[in-house]
């Protein structure tokens, strides 16, 4: 199962690994798998796509440095 999102701002691609517990926390889950650790590792990317992802060239009005 794949689930993606995509936006221009970077502040919503960086929730931090603390608000995540708290959120966690209160929604009271039992998870054998999930917890905010992972959900954190899930947005990493190989060095090989963070290095063609700062080669793309601009596209559709959107500067992919922004």
């Amino acid at each position: 199962m794949t689930f993606a999102w995509a936006t221009q701002n970077p502040a919503l691609r960086q929730l931090d690994l603390a608000t995540l517990q708290n959120r966690f926390a209160q929604a009271g889950l039992a998870c054998r798998y999930y917890n905010p650790a992972i959900h954190v590792g899930s947005f990493a990317l190989p060095q090989y796509l963070l290095d063609a992802l700062t080669t793309i060239p601009k596209v559709i009005g959107v500067d992919s440095s922004e």
